[in-house]
């Protein structure tokens, strides 16, 4: 009995009936949004997602057939947009990752110090100036824990012992301080990345 009933669904949204395709998005919609997020984990693009898939069915509704698994078809859609959403996803990260370096170290050296660009005194005096006023936005406390740790050189536990904060705490001001600069110099970042590239430093 289901069957048919499917089958008459289906050759009503072939016909072009938009209430034959709100009862198939409705029917389907919630579980296919949670299977898009179970690949994805984001809810608002899982959503988006499904949104686009449906979309997609509806304008191609004419090259189904009277016999043709709505569900199956729809999950096949999502399984391709997931994978190329997880796929841009991933070489997004990459390029990040490449010019952002999360470790402290490495931003310590691009970021704040920059002490192996001498050659590249050009842009110095506009990073420096960035860096001061990025800092002097940030709270008391926050600046005063990121210059504990890179002008006096203190350990994350030495930070934590003289502040009476626990070292979560410290890394907290550390990477919020770091997040800020990377958003401030995000456009000569990539300039300092190539000069570096140019000048076989890294």
């Amino acid at each position: 009995m289901k069957k048919s009933v499917d089958i008459e669904l289906v050759s009503e949204l072939i016909s072009g009936s938009e209430i034959a395709f709100r009862t198939i998005f409705d029917r389907y919609y919630q579980g296919l949004v949670r299977y898009a997020y179970s690949y994805i984990g984001d809810f608002y693009a899982a959503e988006n997602l499904v949104q686009d898939a449906f979309v997609l069915l509806w304008e191609r509704r004419k090259d189904l057939t009277d016999d043709s698994n709505i569900q199956a078809y729809l999950i096949q859609i999502i399984k391709l947009k997931a994978w190329n959403y997880i796929e841009k996803q991933r070489n997004r990260i990459a390029i990040e990752k490449n010019i952002h370096d999360d470790s402290i170290r490495e931003l310590n050296l691009k970021l704040y110090t920059l002490d192996a660009l001498e050659t590249t005194s050009i842009y110095m005096n506009e990073i420096s100036e960035i860096i001061e006023k990025t800092l002097l936005m940030l709270p008391k406390q926050t600046r005063i824990i990121f210059n504990m740790s890179r002008s006096e050189g203190l350990s994350n536990k030495e930070i934590s012992e003289k502040t009476n904060l626990s070292v979560k705490s410290v890394e907290f001001h550390i990477t919020k301080t770091l997040k800020q600069l990377k958003l401030s110099l995000a456009d000569y970042l990539k300039l300092i990345i190539i000069a570096m590239i140019f000048l076989n430093l890294i």
